[in-house]
C-alpha cells in the first residue's frame, strides 16, 4: 500500500493559485483593501487632528482610543472579507483539510477533514486539531474507476465511489454518500504522486 501524507505548504500554495484564478477574487480582495485603507485613514486623520489641535494628555488619550475603536471596525471587516475570499474562491478544496491518500491493492482512499471558513484548518494552520471520529473517507475500488485526470495539481476521478462520514455529517443533505465524480488537490509531502497514481491505475 502506498500512503501519501499531507503537506501544509503545498496545500497553501495550490489553494492560492486556485483562488487567484477565480472570477470573484479580484473584486473581493479590492473590497478588503479599501476597508483596510479606510482603517489606516481613520488612524492617520486622528493623529493629524491631535497634532493640529493641542489638548491635554487625557484628551489625547480619549482621541486615540476613539480613533483606534473606529479604525478597528473596517479593519476587521476587511480581514474577514479577505479570509472569506481565500476560502470561497478555492472551494471545495479549501474545505478539505489534513488530507492523505492511500493506494491499496484494489482501492483508492482519500482521507480528509471537512472544515468551514472560520476554522484554522481552512488556512493550513499548524495549530489545527483533527479528531479521528470527524474524518471523511472517499473510497473507490480500482475496478469502478472510469477515469483519472490530473491537471494543475488537481486529481479528478470519475466512477462509482462512496464517502464514509461521521454521524454528525450524515444529517447534512448537501453531503453525498455516493459520488460519481470526486476531485482533490495533490498537496502531499511525497513527490511523483501523479506518476505513482498512473502506474497504480494500470
Amino acid at each position: 500500500m502506498n500512503t501519501f501524507s499531507p503537506s501544509l505548504s503545498k496545500r497553501k500554495n495550490i489553494l492560492k493559485t486556485i483562488s487567484h484564478s477565480h472570477s470573484q477574487w479580484k473584486g473581493r480582495i479590492f473590497l478588503a483593501g479599501v476597508l483596510i485603507l479606510l482603517a489606516l485613514g481613520i488612524l492617520s486623520y486622528t493623529v493629524v487632528l491631535l497634532v493640529n489641535h493641542r489638548t491635554s494628555t487625557f484628551g489625547i488619550f480619549i482621541f486615540l482610543c476613539a480613533g483606534v475603536c473606529l479604525a478597528c471596525v473596517p479593519f476587521f471587516i476587511g480581514l474577514s472579507v479577505k479570509n472569506t475570499a481565500k476560502f470561497k474562491c478555492a472551494l471545495p478544496y479549501s474545505s478539505y483539510a489534513n488530507a492523505s491518500l492511500l493506494l491499496g491493492e484494489d482501492a483508492l482512499e482519500y482521507v480528509f477533514w471537512r472544515v468551514g471558513p472560520r476554522e484554522p484548518a481552512a488556512y493550513s494552520s499548524k495549530h489545527a486539531v483533527y479528531k479521528d471520529e470527524d474524518k471523511f473517507i472517499y473510497r473507490i475500488n480500482k475496478e469502478n474507476i472510469n477515469s483519472i485526470d490530473i491537471k494543475e495539481n488537481i486529481c479528478k476521478i470519475k466512477g462509482n465511489g462512496s464517502v464514509q462520514m461521521p454521524e454528525w455529517a450524515e444529517e447534512d443533505s448537501t453531503v453525498k454518500k455516493t459520488s460519481k465524480e470526486f476531485s482533490f488537490i495533490m498537496a502531499f509531502e511525497q513527490g511523483d504522486v501523479a506518476k505513482i497514481i498512473a502506474e497504480w491505475r494500470i
